[in-house]
């Protein structure tokens, strides 16, 4: 699992915002650059295979450059899960308040229907989102409360997520296949993941020119990322075959 690190408070010299691909904040670097690949405005692109041996240097010349890999080291670890106790219920406060716990075999959202008498029954510990229509959502952990009741404990998105991956890895990880395209890898598309991680995620796959997709360079990175949340990635070996047009009509011909 990621070893996770406090966040660095000064703003990096260099950045990484895709894969090989950087962002320059302090222009003192530049000249370290040359060689290793096309600076076009504030845009560096590496271009050469001596990545880790550049950024040693740069680190001994006391240049903070952020990566994807700090960027991933960074990322807020799992807090201890809470227990999941007893059902209990709670009446709704407003006719279009609509309630979800986070599943946690699926890892999603499940929406829950009231009942005729307008409550809803969950149990204590599980992580809950709150919507009243189709605008903004509050997330919350389900606590007890008198009288076999449930009370809301307020939580970020981000807490309230890694809250939920805490209690479906509790007692290991937990295999996700990825899928194998031409381009490279995809998640499962209903996969929910916390802000932070969603926004690295974006940074692998911002140079995909298809959409969602991880290039295999940034595999490494992906199972990193997932790991961070106690998930272990399965890898396809190859991509899915598919039929060119007329493959059909030529093996149906050849076995007549």
């Amino acid at each position: 699992m990621t070893q996770h690190q406090q966040r660095p408070t000064r703003q990096p010299d260099m950045d990484e915002i895709g894969i090989n691909s950087f962002i320059i904040h302090n222009a003192r670097i530049r000249p370290w650059l040359k060689g290793e690949g096309v600076t076009v405005g504030n845009h560096f692109e590496l271009l050469t295979w001596r990545r880790e041996g550049l950024l040693a240097r740069l680190k001994m010349r006391g240049f903070n450059v952020r990566t994807i890999g700090d960027r991933i080291r960074y990322l807020p670890p799992l807090p201890e899960p809470a227990p999941i106790g007893k059902f209990r219920v709670r009446e709704l406060q407003h006719p279009k308040e609509r309630y979800a716990y986070f599943d946690l075999i699926y890892l999603r959202w499940h929406e829950v229907e009231p009942g005729d008498d307008r409550k809803v029954r969950f149990r204590t510990g599980w992580v809950l989102r709150r919507r009243r229509g189709r605008g903004h959502a509050d997330y919350y952990l389900a606590i007890p409360e008198k009288g076999d009741k449930i009370g809301l404990l307020p939580l970020s998105e981000t807490d309230a997520l890694l809250m939920g991956y805490a209690q479906a890895t509790e007692h290991g990880e937990r295999p996700i296949t990825l899928e194998r395209v031409d381009s490279g890898f995809q998640i499962p598309e209903t996969l929910m993941i916390p802000p932070p991680h969603r926004e690295v995620l974006k940074i692998l796959t911002s140079r995909s020119k298809e959409r969602g997709t991880v290039p295999p360079e940034g595999l490494s990175y992906l199972q990193e990322l997932f790991g961070s949340l106690g998930l272990r990635l399965q890898v396809p070996e190859s991509p899915p075959q598919t039929r060119q047009a007329g493959e059909d009509e030529e093996e149906t011909g050849s076995a007549s």
